[in-house]
């Protein structure tokens, strides 16, 4: 790494937000600038982000990891918890703004999954986020209703 190098990532595509006839742009740029020797930097996206607290309340992660991918290149995420796969796009409203559309989700049957359709139901919510160290944060509004760990 060069000190002080910037990166910048741009996704460009377009979105309609369900229910809606207005065209949102799913533009996503992102810079960073990287400092030599800095430790504990993580991106929303290109991260592997485990869901530990949902609703304020830990997660049981002992069996398969709960999880959230972001790809910046492509605009969409990827998501597991508990069951069905859940995937969609995200856009970026500006700096700490996300929003979420498209959301799918596999309808396997399962146990009664009360987080998963917590997790769906907040998702659809989500307008901002916060990353803190190796900690990402999405929120409603002021409210933290998912909280993730990194993974490398």
């Amino acid at each position: 790494i060069v000190p002080d190098s910037t990166t910048t990532t741009t996704t460009d595509s377009a979105s309609t937000e369900a229910g809606s006839n207005v065209k949102l742009p799913n533009k996503i740029s992102t810079t960073e600038k990287v400092i030599p020797g800095e430790k504990g930097k993580y991106a929303l996206a290109e991260t592997k982000w485990k869901l530990v607290e949902l609703n304020g309340k830990a997660v049981d992660n002992s069996g398969r990891d709960y999880f959230i991918n972001f790809d910046s290149k492509s605009g969409t995420f990827k998501a597991f918890v508990g069951c069905n796969r859940i995937s969609g796009s995200y856009f970026m409203k500006a700096t700490s703004k996300v929003g979420f559309t498209n959301i799918i989700t596999t309808r396997m049957a399962c146990n009664d999954n009360n987080a998963e359709r917590d997790f769906f139901n907040n998702l659809q919510k989500v307008d901002n986020y916060m990353i803190e160290g190796k900690m990402m944060h999405l929120h409603v509004g002021k409210k933290a209703v998912a909280k993730f760990e990194a993974k490398r």
